[in-house]
């Protein structure tokens, strides 16, 4: 048998925690795989993108109503303008004919526009 020198020991003992370095990188990367596959699977991965997607939509959904709400209130406003019209209109016809029924019209109108503020 021979001698084994320090330097041949040395040489052995760096192959064998190269190899092993190499093995612990290979499995580490095997490992991270398999969990990524295994959260991108999940149902609760899921679950997290439709919930990310909902959102979105009520974002969206909520945006529209705000802008249609805006759009009514000037409808509103239109038409308790177009009724102060017909109020002033009815308040001059007062004055000739078929008074009875334009009061009546008159009143109704006025009752109307104060109840709504």
């Amino acid at each position: 048998m021979e001698n084994l020198s320090f330097a041949d020991i040395a040489k052995v003992a760096g192959t064998i925690l190269i190899l092993l370095g190499a093995y612990n990188v290979i499995m580490t990367a095997i490992k991270n795989h398999s969990e990524a596959k295994k959260l991108k699977n999940s149902p609760m991965t899921a679950v997290t993108e439709k919930i990310a997607k909902h959102d979105v939509m009520l974002g969206n959904d909520k945006a529209r109503l705000d802008k249609l709400e805006g759009e009514v209130d000037d409808l509103g406003e239109a038409t308790r303008i177009l009724l102060r019209q017909a109020l002033a209109i009815n308040a001059h016809l007062i004055s000739g004919n078929d008074v009875s029924k334009l009061k009546d019209s008159n009143s109704e109108i006025q009752n109307y526009l104060l109840s709504r503020r």
